[in-house]
């Protein structure tokens, strides 16, 4: 497979430019009411859904590392994966949507879809063509009923 960088990386890079975007931009900075509970709320959905993800494989007795789809034992379509193809990288969006509301910054919220746009455009496509080699039929099935975020 192609992509190199762990996922864990690009999130916690884009959460750096996030945070220095938010210095620069200070005057933007929004301290709304229920911003803390958003900030969590959205902790705690990141959360399950990367635990939701990491589950299923575990269940399914396929590994979980992302550089090495390659090594799946089998195609995972059951729990969180009926709803969602890339749950874990939808757990770490919804870990940056936290970042972002406790800046309370709107620039460092719009910086976290640049995770999204690596996701698709390195780490997700190079999943896909593997899964797609490996799993032909089968995978072109699940595509077709599965979202790829949510």
């Amino acid at each position: 497979m192609k992509a190199k960088i762990p996922p864990v990386v690009v999130m916690a890079f884009v959460a750096l430019l996030m945070r220095v975007a938010a210095g620069y931009t200070q005057h933007l900075n929004q301290n709304f009411q229920y911003r803390e509970v958003l900030a969590w709320a959205c902790l705690g959905i990141g959360l399950l859904l990367g635990v939701a993800g990491i589950l299923s494989f575990i269940i399914a007795r396929t590994p979980v590392n992302p550089r090495r789809v390659d090594n799946a034992s089998r195609l995972v379509v059951t729990g969180i994966y009926r709803f969602t193809r890339n749950p874990m990288y939808l757990g770490l969006l919804f870990f940056l949507f936290f970042f972002a509301a406790r800046l309370g910054n709107p620039v460092s919220f719009g910086i976290s879809f640049l995770f999204v746009l690596w996701m698709n455009n390195f780490q997700i496509r190079a999943e896909e063509e593997a899964l797609r080699a490996k799993f032909g039929k089968e995978f072109e099935e699940y595509v077709k009923r599965t979202r790829r975020w949510i």
